[in-house]
């Protein structure tokens, strides 16, 4: 996970996934290699939510609470 400048929130139980799982592989192997996850200036992760690896968050995004993130985000961006 790179986490770019400051002001990042992380809100209690949020989870970041950086496995990148290949075709016929489980879960209990080893990752071939991990994607990296993005998270930008002033994002903010709400509680309980998760972040698929490989994602990129803009600056000031917000990711309200239980959500599942499959997708990147753009700038100024409320996703949920």
């Amino acid at each position: 996970m790179k986490l770019v400048n400051s002001d990042i929130k992380i809100h209690p139980l949020a989870d970041v996934q950086t496995k990148h799982i290949g075709e016929g592989a489980t879960i209990k192997q080893r990752p071939e290699k991990f994607l990296e996850t993005i998270i930008e200036d002033n994002a903010s992760v709400g509680a309980n939510s998760s972040i698929m690896g490989g994602i990129s968050l803009g600056a000031y995004t917000m990711i309200g609470a239980g959500s599942v993130v499959t997708k990147r985000s753009g700038v100024f961006s409320s996703l949920w």
